[in-house]
């Protein structure tokens, strides 16, 4: 640090310039808020004979960013019974009827409305294929080469 030589320099050098502020506990903006529905897959899989479907639950957990209140679940799209209670719903693979289904989660919070969705669906493998047979040799391509240097 250079030497004071006047009172400007002992102002700028002697002084805490920046100062730690803390926010109130109770301050979040609102820029921060947020709700995430998050699915423990999101995918229904079944075999190719369609007897065996794995999982057999998806479970669907809302995260809160500093949004309190009720939490409503609500199938937007496609046929499906929800259960559970909380932030947590639970979606069997008998209680969805169509092949995707989109679930809404919302909650009010200081008169603003916070919704997030996800979306679940059902795929099928198909049949074993049989193999096809040979095809015909491919002409022969042609080669350029280079070559630089002595």
């Amino acid at each position: 640090m250079a030497t004071i030589v006047n009172a400007r320099d002992v102002l700028l050098q002697g002084s805490t310039r920046l100062v730690d502020v803390t926010l109130p506990s109770n301050l979040e903006p609102d820029a921060v808020r947020e709700i995430i529905l998050s699915p423990s897959t999101g995918v229904f899989k079944t075999d190719a004979s369609g007897g065996t479907t794995t999982p057999t639950s998806i479970t669907l957990t809302l995260t809160r960013k500093y949004v309190t209140g009720t939490a409503t679940f609500s199938v937007i799209e496609g046929t499906a019974t929800l259960t559970g209670t909380g932030d947590t719903r639970t979606l069997t693979f008998a209680n969805m009827s169509s092949d995707r289904v989109v679930v809404m989660a919302t909650v009010v919070f200081n008169s603003v409305t916070y919704t997030a969705n996800s979306t679940i669906v059902k795929v099928k493998d198909g049949v074993a294929g049989t193999n096809g047979t040979n095809g015909a040799d491919g002409r022969r391509g042609s080669v350029d080469l280079y070559v630089l240097g002595s």
